[in-house]
């Protein structure tokens, strides 16, 4: 698994490039939910719809509410990051020469690391500080 991190980008950027390339036949299929819990009224596995999205990214709740008390708009706050989970390159040429049945297992293989991956991510990485030195 080969992860790439980046700050965020405006949630246009995610809901309309990605549709675009995805029904011009040129990008990635639409994303999924990964939410085992189904908090915020997603459910894990269904596809992203950009309504959804757009509200959670802004922190807001369905009815338009603030999830969080107050949002502090610093330069140096980061509100998401942008994490890339992609197989080595030798996986990506073994699945483009290979037959179906193989593409299929890769693809399996990969879904299960992501979700691996992302499981471990929000056990251990979903924290934050709060304040100048702050607890956790």
């Amino acid at each position: 698994m080969v992860a790439t991190w980046n700050s965020a980008a405006a949630s246009t950027y995610y809901t309309r490039q990605r549709e675009t390339e995805y029904y011009a036949g040129s990008g990635e299929p639409p994303g999924v939910w990964y939410a085992p819990a189904g908090d915020f009224g997603v459910v894990d596995g269904s596809p992203v719809d950009r309504i959804t999205f757009d509200r959670l990214y802004h922190a807001l709740d369905e009815n338009g509410d603030p999830l969080l008390e107050k949002i502090r708009r610093h330069k140096e706050r980061t509100s998401a990051f942008d994490i890339t989970l992609s197989a080595p390159r030798s996986v990506s040429l073994v699945w483009g020469l290979g037959s179906y049945d193989t593409k299929r297992l890769i693809e399996s293989a990969q879904r299960k690391a992501v979700r691996a991956t992302l499981a471990m991510l929000e056990r251990e990485a979903t924290w934050a500080r709060r304040g100048c030195n702050g607890p956790f």
